[in-house]
């Protein structure tokens, strides 16, 4: 039987299914990135999870997850992963490559995610590209959940957040300046935390002030990484993830103004990624 996982910072969607595609159950735990998760914290996990109850009948599992673009991640994630799932064989891979296998629809496309983090690559049905590199939540992740976090709580602790939002922002939020730096800097997960504060600029996003901070973020995202391609005008734009699936307005607003073909949105890839890896023609890339 096969295993496939697509995990984010935030959450992580496995399906179990037979070789031919055949979905046999679903699981959801919280996200998996080598980054910000120990060997030990990663088999608490999996061993607190129904994933227990299939342990031993999983022969082969794809994982594709955030923070696994580089084989030391990558190695790191598949000894954990070896030692709970003990008959399988694993193959860790980066969770750019499943937004990339998801969105392909036989045309090359620049694929781009926009979740707790943001990313970016060009495929071409052979081959994946990047152009500019992710630099995570300190130095880049435009127009990802975690972006839109600091520039709320930015908005707030400068007295920037007009009247009526900063009144709804205390209500829901624990707004002691001391909370926050601790769960920035003590946190093993800041970038969590700070997407945590995405679902208020969801809530607001009609207002002008919100509207216009979500504008410059995507903007921001275009400017730096979309428009790095040299056929970015040329080739359909796939969205991938929960920021991008509740953003679409918005991206298409500010791709229009930038002339992109803003093509599909998808939420989570799991179910195309289910279809890409089962079929026989696609093994040549796992």
């Amino acid at each position: 039987m096969i295993l496939i996982a697509d995990s984010g910072s935030t959450k992580c969607d496995w399906v179990y299914c037979k070789s031919n595609g055949d979905i046999i159950d679903k699981y959801k735990t919280e996200g998996i990135n080598p980054n910000f998760i120990s060997k030990k914290e990663l088999l608490s996990l999996l061993t607190n999870s129904r994933l227990t109850s299939i342990k031993e009948k999983v022969k082969n599992l794809y994982f594709f997850g955030a923070g696994c673009s580089n084989n030391y991640n990558k190695k790191k994630l598949n000894i954990g992963l070896c030692s709970f799932f003990l008959d399988a064989e694993v193959l860790v891979k980066h969770d750019l490559e499943a937004a990339a296998y998801a969105t392909y629809n036989n045309k090359p496309c620049i694929t781009c995610i926009l979740g707790t983090g943001s990313n970016t690559c060009f495929f071409d049905g052979t081959k994946l590209r990047q152009v500019t590199p992710s630099l995570g939540f300190l130095l880049g992740d435009e127009a990802s959940g975690n972006y839109f976090g600091k520039k709320i709580l930015q908005s707030f602790y400068y007295k920037s957040l007009p009247e009526i939002l900063k009144k709804e922002f205390i209500q829901y939020f624990n707004t002691n300046s001391n909370e926050l730096l601790l769960n920035l800097y003590k946190s093993n997960k800041p970038n969590f935390y700070l997407a945590s504060f995405f679902p208020f600029i969801i809530k607001n996003k009609k207002h002008k002030f919100i509207n216009n901070i979500i504008l410059k973020g995507i903007n921001l995202f275009f400017e730096n990484h979309i428009k790095k391609y040299d056929n970015y005008t040329s080739v359909p734009i796939n969205f991938v993830g929960s920021v991008a699936f509740y953003l679409k307005d918005e991206i298409k607003e500010v791709g229009k103004k930038h002339h992109c073909n803003i093509n599909s949105f998808i939420q989570s890839p799991i179910k195309n990624l289910v279809k890409f890896i089962t079929n026989e023609a696609n093994t040549t890339f796992l």
